[in-house]
């Protein structure tokens, strides 16, 4: 099989091919990993952590420590087949693990200086990754059956690569950046590759971001504890303030999130909320209190109506349709956990120290 990387114009689709790269996508299979997904199920035991977190309740026991190629793992995804994939930054390469299959396969993007920030899988199988490396500043697009990497130049509109994507039904893929004097606003790029911007309503930078049902596009902006949500069809923005439930300890939209019922999840640094498609406030609940400030870092949907969320303080938290918070702690050395994903079978993934991956 071979890798080609092709460059396009972010308004261009791939009929600008430029500078094929011809590599083999390889597989590896690393002791470690084999050990990891082939050895029967054995408990790990959890020393408590200084800063005395929970561990995960006894049917998640079972921790599995996955070692990367090269020791480099800060973002991950699933794909629509429930398979985990994460980006190695020192070999240039995605990564692939099916779920119960012994090794790993990797995609070289035949590439130098990678920086990924960002990831996500569309439903026709792509892999999309946002590309902030010193030589680069673009989207990419990997098609895992035949190897070809698109690059989407960002032209200079944005200083860095998106923070989040977000994909909504059809396919396409959202994302933003600073809305500065070059005002680079909201985009979307298409199946096809084409692309459209819509100016961002503040001049501030957007963050996380997720796709609600409806199609509306909610995202986070810095130095606001609003949403602005952005309507496609009537191409119109609204907010969702969580400011006027201050009174119960939840302020200030940190992460986003759409959940496997269809309603919309705020992680803050106080606590979290449900929001209805329409804007309606449904929960709001404080975290339970500990000693350590929350940082949200990444929120993905679970296998149901639950959520699981990476703590900046070094854990894990899951809540449920109520709201109800729990913190837990990967029982490793190495458990600052910046990323979070859910395969096929609802094992929960999450990197570690940028270096290693964990599942439960």
């Amino acid at each position: 099989m071979t890798t080609d990387t092709v460059q396009h114009p972010i308004a261009e689709t791939r009929s600008a091919l430029q500078g094929r790269v011809n590599l083999r996508v390889r597989t590896i299979a690393t002791s470690a990993l084999a050990v990891a997904l082939m050895a029967p199920a054995a408990a790990v035991a959890v020393a408590a952590p200084a800063h005395a977190l929970d561990p995960f309740p006894r049917d998640y026991a079972t921790w599995h420590y996955v070692d990367t190629t090269s020791g480099s793992a800060w973002k991950l995804t699933s794909d629509q087949a429930g398979d985990i994939w994460y980006a190695d930054d020192n070999t240039e390469e995605l990564v692939r693990i099916a779920p119960g299959v012994a090794g790993s396969t990797a995609f070289p993007l035949g590439l130098t200086d990678t920086r990924t920030v960002s990831m996500a899988a569309t439903p026709d199988g792509h892999i999309w990754l946002g590309d902030a490396g010193p030589a680069d500043n673009v989207m990419r697009r990997l098609d895992p059956t035949t190897g070809i990497v698109d690059t989407f130049p960002l032209a200079g509109r944005f200083p860095s690569a998106p923070e989040d994507i977000a994909v909504d039904e059809v396919g396409n893929i959202w994302f933003g950046g600073w809305n500065g004097a070059s005002d680079p606003g909201l985009t979307m790029i298409r199946p096809d590759g084409s692309s459209s911007t819509v100016a961002s309503p503040s001049g501030h930078m957007i963050e996380q971001i997720a796709v609600a049902r409806d199609g509306r596009v909610w995202f986070t902006q810095d130095a606001s504890s609003e949403f602005t949500v952005y309507d496609p069809f009537a191409k119109t923005y609204t907010t969702v303030s969580l400011g006027a439930v201050a009174p119960t300890g939840i302020w200030g939209a940190i992460d986003v999130q759409v959940s496997k019922s269809g309603d919309i999840w705020a992680a803050t640094s106080t606590g979290v909320a449900k929001i209805a498609p329409d804007g309606t406030l449904l929960i709001v609940k404080a975290y339970p209190t500990r000693a350590l400030p929350v940082t949200p870092r990444s929120m993905v949907a679970g296998e149901h109506a639950e959520m699981y969320m990476t703590d900046g303080e070094g854990g894990l938290a899951r809540f449920d349709s109520a709201g109800n918070t729990t913190f837990y702690a990967a029982p490793f050395s190495a458990h600052d956990s910046w990323s979070v994903a859910v395969d096929r079978f609802g094992g929960m993934w999450t990197t570690l120290d940028g270096a290693h991956l964990g599942w439960v």
